[in-house]
């Protein structure tokens, strides 16, 4: 990333120097963030109702308790995220428009159809939300109770396996794609219009398996209906599964799957406002309040500034670029 600090004048300073000195009477007004915000901020999401407007709510309650600030959410569903994310992409950058999004932002650029954004062009990511493992977890009536024996029964009947993920070609698919390529286990893929319906296939053992955040589940696991196998982030540890291991410790040392949510800014936001959103948010993810939410649903707290935010984005788009090539996997239109 080139260094801020070079004493060369970037060329629209240059021009307004220029442009001052031959139109004297010529002023030119800065970005100022001195009545930011004096309205209400909207958050878009790309979703129904769900996991991403649940996390984002937790932020934008606390940073309002803490500024007086409002936020309102506009939901956009349909197509995989795709049109509530094309409406923020085209938002005006002035501040009050954000968009909540997940992984499934980092890989439209692989989609067969041309998709009207880039995330890496349109969108400049503000916060990470969370960093939380999915966790591995079949229906418990499934004659399965670890990673060795989910793996061996997978082997011994190949296709046998049914298992959930949330539309054809999202990103629930390619990454079970790149477990089951680890495990070298062929499964079947049933796709479903969200996570809610996947928890019913699931119960009801129209599929034997899925990946999903403890929070989609937590109930079922609670309950003895739903049995988890293992962690998909590599060292980590739930509060609330405590001996469950993680897919590396379990003999699959390649794989690692990280579920993140973040807020997102349309490109062309003055960089005085993106810092004090940044500042903002990330005091609220060092709150007790904000801990203590995530912790009761097995989240973990987020943070970081925009800069960290998107090199891990960038890190995250080449891997699931890479499994997606790898594994020939058609991503939904």
């Amino acid at each position: 990333m080139p260094d801020s600090r070079v004493s060369v004048l970037p060329l629209y300073v240059l021009a307004a120097v220029t442009l001052a000195t031959v139109l004297p009477g010529l002023s030119f007004a800065q970005p100022s963030i001195k009545d930011y915000p004096n309205k209400p901020i909207t958050v878009i999401i790309p979703f129904a109702p769900g996991a991403t407007d649940v996390m984002s709510r937790f932020y934008t309650t606390e940073v309002s308790r803490a500024t007086g600030w409002i936020f309102t959410y506009d939901y956009k569903p349909g197509a995989a995220g795709r049109i509530g994310t094309a409406l923020a992409a085209k938002a005006a950058p002035d501040g009050y428009s954000m968009h909540g999004n997940s992984a499934t932002i980092t890989y439209g650029h692989l989609m067969k159809t041309k998709l009207s954004y880039d995330w890496r062009k349109d969108f400049l990511p503000l916060f990470q939300m969370n960093r939380t493992p999915s966790i591995l977890m079949v229906n418990s009536a499934f004659p399965v109770k670890s990673v060795a024996e989910y793996i061996a029964y997978g082997k011994a009947n190949p296709g046998k396996i049914n298992y959930a993920t949330v539309g054809a070609g999202g990103i629930v698919h390619i990454i079970a794609e790149f477990m089951h390529s680890q495990m070298g286990v062929k499964v079947t893929y049933i796709p479903y219009k969200g996570f809610g319906a996947t928890v019913s296939g699931l119960l009801s053992g129209e599929v034997q398996a899925t990946h999903a955040s403890y929070l989609t589940h937590q109930a079922n696991i609670v309950a003895g209906k739903i049995r988890p196998l293992a962690l998909t982030a590599r060292n980590s540890r739930l509060r609330q599964l405590p001996e469950l291991k993680s897919l590396a410790e379990e003999g699959i040392p390649e794989f690692e799957h990280v579920l993140w949510l973040g807020l997102f800014l349309p490109t062309g936001v003055p960089a005085a406002i993106v810092n004090r959103l940044s500042v903002e948010f990330n005091k609220a993810s060092k709150s007790e309040e904000i801990a203590k939410k995530l912790d009761a649903i097995g989240e973990m707290v987020g943070g970081g500034s925009p800069e960290e935010f998107r090199q891990f984005l960038l890190i995250a788009s080449e891997r699931l670029t890479k499994v997606i090539q790898d594994n020939n996997i058609e991503l939904e239109d």
